[in-house]
């Protein structure tokens, strides 16, 4: 396809990063995720309701006095934040998670800390993100692109 000018144009539709993250919950039972990557996140975060679905199977969430700013400006305070262990695919790490209401904007938003942590290197051209394990490397694709798995909580 080309513009008006005769450059060709990219038809190639952008779509969010959705990726299944594993939380351990008290007794070592998990709770699988959908939830949304964005690098440009400074937090992690829960959505309150989508918390509230799933937190019989987890750890209670700890006291935050922590006020976020939303990408409009909007300032919501958070209802208090999870910590524990988080597996996305083969990494297991300790993290945390700020629970506060997003107004449907996501679910389960995987920010930088979680990016860093597990020293992630997202490939936009291919839609995937590679998860450097031990002397391998772990590739994940965007559920975007396919269906998601029944087991799947849809957090």
């Amino acid at each position: 396809m080309t513009d008006v000018t005769g450059q060709l144009v990219s038809t190639h539709k952008s779509h969010p990063f959705l990726a299944v993250l594993s939380l351990e919950g008290p007794r070592g039972k998990c709770v699988r995720c959908l939830a949304m990557v964005n690098s440009r996140a400074m937090i992690n975060a829960i959505n309150l309701e989508a918390h509230q679905r799933v937190a019989r199977r987890l750890v209670g969430l700890s006291p935050s006095m922590q006020t976020l700013r939303m990408a409009g400006g909007l300032l919501v305070k958070s209802k208090g934040m999870w910590s524990g262990k988080v597996q996305w695919g083969p990494t297991m790490v300790e993290t945390s998670f700020k629970v506060f209401l997003s107004s449907g904007a996501w679910r389960m938003l995987v920010g930088k800390p979680i990016l860093d942590k597990v020293k992630a290197i997202h490939n936009y051209g291919l839609d995937s993100i590679i998860l450097p394990c031990q002397s391998s490397r772990h590739k994940v694709t965007n559920f975007t692109q396919k269906a998601i798995p029944e087991h799947v909580l849809p957090t």
